[in-house]
Order: structure tokens, then sequence, then C-alpha cells
């Protein structure tokens, strides 16, 4: 279960959710960072090479787009802040990646965010999903 599948689901089931407004990601398509992995490995770069999604996004607008996506109640989703105490013991407020040397070293050109969450939507189709 990934966010968009978790998004999906509860909406689906018309559940409402709070999502944090003030966290932001880089959403990645998984056959973006398997393909560039594979292309990598095929290489005599070393180092470090961040494979993320071109865009940096709060988890609450990445939550909207899935609905949209899906054609799901965005009014089930609620903005909220992420509380203090949670956000110092967890993950920093945003883990967005610098993805440059990937692209320029590798010719890494991953989806973007809607183009990622469309290729889920028609597997989902393709494979009869729920």
């Amino acid at each position: 279960m990934n966010f968009p599948l978790f998004i999906r689901k509860n909406l689906i089931e018309s559940k409402n959710l709070s999502i944090t407004s003030d966290q932001f990601r880089s959403p990645t398509y998984v056959g973006d960072i398997a393909e560039t992995t594979l292309r990598l490995l095929a290489t005599e770069e070393i180092g470090i090479f961040h494979i993320a999604g071109p865009e940096c996004i709060s988890v609450f607008d990445f939550a909207l787009k899935i609905a949209e996506t899906f054609s799901l109640d965005v009014g089930l989703l609620n903005p909220v802040s992420t509380p203090i105490s949670d956000a110092a013991k967890a993950r920093p407020l945003s883990t967005c990646l610098n993805i440059t040397r990937a692209q320029h070293l590798l010719a890494y050109e991953p989806l973007n965010t809607d183009e990622g969450l469309l290729v889920l939507r028609q597997k989902l189709i393709d494979y009869n999903a729920p």
C-alpha cells in the first residue's frame, strides 16, 4: 500500500482524511526509480544520486491530485498542520530531493506527479482493480 493507493481506497470508502499541508515531498513513479537504478548499474558513475520526482509539493496537494486523478471527492480531504511534537521525532517537514545530478549524468527524466498518477490509474484499469 503506497500513499496514492491509501488515499484512493479511503476516498472510495467515503472516509474523511486529515492530511498535512506543511510537509513537502517529491512524489516519484516507481517505474522511474527501477529504470534509473538499472541505468546507473550499467555505468561507472559513483556517488550519491537522488532519484525522485521532479516536483516538490505538499502532502495535501499530492492527496488533492490523487483525488482529482481518480475523480474522487476532494471535500473529504482536510488540511492540517503537523503537530510540533510529531515533527520533532519524525522526518523533516521537507524531504524533497535535488535530482540535477541524475538528470545530467544519467539522462534521468522522471514523470511529473500528474503523469505518474495517470500511469497508476491506467495500470489499475488494466488490472481491473476495485
